[in-house]
């Protein structure tokens, strides 16, 4: 835990040691044609950024990052084609009812330092980007360690009308992506359970292809190394499993539309399917292994009210969001997984930055034998209000109230988790 408080107080030092000019400040990211893939602004997801921030001149609570400028190094440096943003998580979790019915609580440090290299400035490339995402971590309970989770390539091409992308991938940055989720801290509201080659809890190598055949349309394909469901540890490995032994891979497509309906408010729907090459076990007891299991899902996300509905640059107001997804129940633990949830930026009259939630996710549980389950759903409510103190700084207020958790028999629990999240 030391190496996070001294880089706190390294970085905290720099940026006020910095000098104040008074100049035109900018604070612009390029639009794209099509949002869906875009996460919102105060996402977690480690993702690449091209635009430029230029904090001068701003008060110390309207830097984007806790280090501000780097003395013009940091403009400098993205006025010429590359970013580097670091991001610390700090998790504190309280169970209020956990396994032995026992209060217990949990602290967990995480940090991300990400490097945009967008070519288009750097060489003249156009539509060229390079992303890499270092990440390094520390559990209470003993678990600690530091990997490169992204490193990636995309090239764009007619204007944005199509793109591919290959390297270290996460599934969840271009897939099964609900883009008015953000603030939920459950993995429930960002990944399906039923996806099965645990493709979700790991990066892989994989490529990615998406094409925009109208304004409103998309269509996405994807091929990851699916390897993770035998053990193989394929964030440390690149791209061997996949040419490899044991050659395991996972296939998905999407394709999504959005429009506005008749009083001018954003909907977005999609849908897609995927197949896992490998071998799974049945779960009904005496029946052969399966090699190839897929499964299907449906999004839908939908603006419900604006605060500002004549200002198009405005997000404040009420949107909501649900997804559905299925597999075979011989094969996978929920065959059944619904979510449905609503959030809303600037609730609060002058908190116009703050943003809050409230969710359900639903899993039905197969009931085969070899499951060996006691229940047969499992229910979560999540409650959330993110204050956004400073630009770079969010403290996460988070409940959750689990039924029924993993379908084992345990006792339902009650989870109160405050997450600090700053950007430097």
């Amino acid at each position: 835990m030391n190496k996070f408080k001294q880089i706190s107080a390294i970085a905290l030092a720099a940026a006020l040691l910095q000098p104040t000019q008074i100049t035109q400040a900018q604070d612009t990211q390029p639009e794209k044609k099509f949002q869906r893939q875009l996460h919102d602004e105060d996402s977690e997801a480690q993702l690449p950024f091209t635009g430029i921030v230029d904090d001068t001149g701003k008060m110390f609570t309207e830097w984007h990052h806790l280090t501000k400028d780097w003395f013009g190094v940091r403009t400098f440096l993205s006025e010429h084609g590359v970013n580097i943003e670091g991001t610390y998580k700090g998790d504190n979790k309280y169970n209020f009812n956990d396994s032995n019915n026992n209060k217990s609580s949990h602290h967990k440090s995480y940090l991300a330092l990400n490097s945009t290299f967008d070519f288009e400035k750097i060489a003249g490339i156009q539509g060229l980007v390079v992303f890499t995402s270092f990440e390094t971590w520390d559990d209470q309970n003993g678990s600690e360690g530091s990997i490169l989770n992204k490193i990636w390539i995309e090239q764009e091409v007619l204007d944005g009308q199509f793109k591919l992308k290959l390297g270290k991938l996460e599934l969840g940055d271009d897939f099964l992506y609900n883009k008015n989720s953000s603030g939920f801290l459950s993995s429930n509201f960002s990944e399906s359970p039923t996806v099965l080659g645990s493709i979700f809890s790991t990066s892989a190598f994989g490529i990615t292809a998406q094409t925009l055949p109208t304004e409103n349309t998309y269509i996405t394909l994807g091929i990851f190394d699916g390897a993770a469901h035998r053990g193989y540890p394929l964030e440390r490995r690149g791209p061997k499993t996949l040419f490899d032994s044991p050659g395991d891979t996972f296939f998905i497509g999407e394709a999504g539309y959005a429009w506005k309906n008749e009083n001018g408010k954003d909907r977005s729907i999609g849908g897609g399917i995927w197949y896992h090459s490998g071998p799974h076990a049945n779960k009904n007891a005496g029946s052969p292994n399966q090699t190839g299991v897929h499964g299907v899902y449906a999004l839908f996300d939908f603006d419900i009210c604006d605060e500002s509905p004549d200002n198009p640059k405005s997000k404040q107001g009420l949107k909501g969001f649900s997804q559905y997804a299925y597999t075979d129940p011989a094969f996978s633990t929920v065959d059944h997984h619904a979510t449905i949830g609503v959030n809303y930026l600037g609730l609060i009259p002058s908190r116009d930055d703050d943003r809050a939630g409230a969710g359900i996710s639903y899993s039905h549980l197969t009931q085969h034998p070899g499951a060996a389950l006691v229940d047969d759903y499992s229910l979560l409510y999540e409650l959330f209000y993110n204050y956004k103190f400073t630009k770079f700084i969010t403290i996460h207020t988070n409940y959750q109230y689990n039924v029924n958790p993993g379908g084992t028999g345990v006792d339902d629990q009650d989870v109160l988790n405050i997450r600090f999240v700053v950007k430097f």
